[in-house]
This record gives C-alpha cells, sequence and structure tokens, in this order.
C-alpha cells in the first residue's frame, strides 16, 4: 500500500454478525470501528504528514469474546505495511 502524505484512508470489515466488534491499531492509536449495523464496520484515520514506512492493525472481535466470560474466544487480526511518500517528488522519507 502507498499513500501521499496527509491522506484519508477509510477501512471498511465485513463480519458474519452485526453484533461484532472491531478494532484499529495504529502508530500511539487505537479506536473502534464504527458499526453501521449491517456486517459492516468502517473506520478513517490520516496518514500523516511526514514520509516513511508505517504498519497498521485490525482486530474483529465477537461480542461474546469481550463481555461473556462463558463463550469462546472468537477473533481475527490482520496486520498491514504501508508506505507513506512526499507529494513533491513521490519518494517516502
Amino acid at each position: 500500500l502507498h499513500f501521499p502524505a496527509g491522506t484519508e484512508v477509510r477501512l471498511t470489515v465485513r463480519t458474519l454478525a452485526a453484533s461484532d466488534l472491531v478494532l484499529f491499531y495504529g502508530r500511539m492509536h487505537r479506536a473502534r470501528f464504527h458499526n453501521d449495523g449491517d456486517g459492516a464496520h468502517t473506520f478513517r484515520w490520516t496518514t500523516g504528514a511526514e514520509g516513511g514506512l508505517r504498519h497498521f492493525g485490525v482486530n474483529a472481535l465477537s461480542r461474546g469474546t469481550l463481555f461473556d466470560d462463558t463463550a469462546p474466544y472468537d477473533s481475527q487480526a490482520w496486520m498491514f505495511a504501508f508506505v507513506v511518500f512526499d507529494t513533491d517528488d513521490g519518494l517516502a522519507r
């Protein structure tokens, strides 16, 4: 993934249950995705002004995993690397 500096990125995660929770993990940033109510969860963030190699993570968890001690643990997580580049010359710095 390659993004110009200062780009707003929109992520959409689809799960099988509308009650699932999806979390974003980024550089010094943790937040919950917005639950759209139909199994889709959306989140927006801005890449930042400085170029370079970055990463972010996404974790989808069943509601029972977080709120029910008797429910089985159900979590799927992904990590993604991306490059932010300077818009003047297209190079990561």
